[in-house]
């Protein structure tokens, strides 16, 4: 198993139609927590996934993304967006660096 078992990637759901297209891009490994701002609907037969929705603010970004890193359970995190897909190789090649150094990351940082 890779180092995508040690990945929380979290996405701020404003546009559910494009989840089943960058779910395709998360790795099986990785915890996938989808953050909606308040109820909204999230299609069916996507990958497993953790939702959680935000308080309703009628705005995407910062909101969903700290009550994505409350649920996140792994020590690595990247901020994924909707309308992005995920290099396969990305947590392989980003966290021996980071737990090597405990570097900050913009997208990717360690947490513990």
């Amino acid at each position: 198993m890779g180092h995508a078992q040690y990945l929380s990637v979290i996405t701020a759901v404003s546009r559910p139609e494009f989840l089943s297209i960058i779910a395709q891009s998360v790795p099986a490994e990785a915890e996938w927590i989808l953050v909606t701002d308040g109820p909204r609907e999230i299609p069916g037969g996507l990958r497993p996934h953790l939702r959680v929705e935000s308080p309703q603010t009628g705005q995407w970004g910062d909101i969903q993304r700290r009550t994505g890193l409350e649920a996140a359970t792994r020590p690595f995190v990247y901020f994924m967006g909707e309308d992005n897909l995920m290099l396969p190789i990305l947590a392989d090649l980003l966290v021996p660096y980071f737990e090597r150094g405990k570097h900050a990351g913009g997208h990717f940082g360690w947490v513990g």
